[in-house]
């Protein structure tokens, strides 16, 4: 069966057919001005504090940075959802890597922004791959990407 690496859900080695043109693929978007975060949540912010040459005649840049948790590309921990579990520096790395699969439920996200992986998704995949390794990480690929960073479009109403 093949499978792939998968690090925190950001990096990734190539998927199944791809080539292989460096052992990681980084799948998050950049934090910048046009980062999709929660509805309710703060717009990213990046505000430049100094950038220029100091009395002392050296340069030098500063910024300050600010942005909500749940913006972009990121984790949530367990303690996000569930009282007194891990918080993000307490889960172990090999919690974090593993073998993964891809289960590609696109053509339905086509059709419904609602979409959901369901037990049949993983029962198709199953049936052209084989049965699905225990403590594996899914990768569920949506296509929903092509709508970054258009936030309307990527969250809908």
């Amino acid at each position: 069966m093949k499978t792939i690496l998968a690090f925190c859900a950001f990096f990734c080695f190539p998927l199944l057919g791809e080539s292989l043109k460096s052992p990681w693929i980084d799948l998050s978007y950049p934090y910048n001005n046009e980062t999709i975060g929660w509805p309710t949540a703060t717009d990213f912010k990046h505000i430049k504090v100094f950038e220029n040459i100091t009395a002392a005649g050296f340069y030098l840049a500063m910024y300050d940075i600010s942005v909500s948790e749940h913006g972009g590309t990121h984790l949530d921990a367990p303690s996000h959802f569930a009282k007194g579990k891990w918080t993000l520096d307490q889960i172990p790395l090999d919690r974090l890597i593993g073998p993964a699969i891809k289960i590609d439920i696109s053509s339905k996200a086509a059709k419904n922004a609602d979409a959901q992986m369901t037990p049949s998704d993983l029962q198709a995949w199953e049936e052209k791959h084989g049965k699905i390794p225990d403590d594996v990480i899914l990768l569920v690929f949506t296509d929903w990407g092509k709508y970054w960073p258009d936030k309307k479009k990527y969250l809908g109403n």
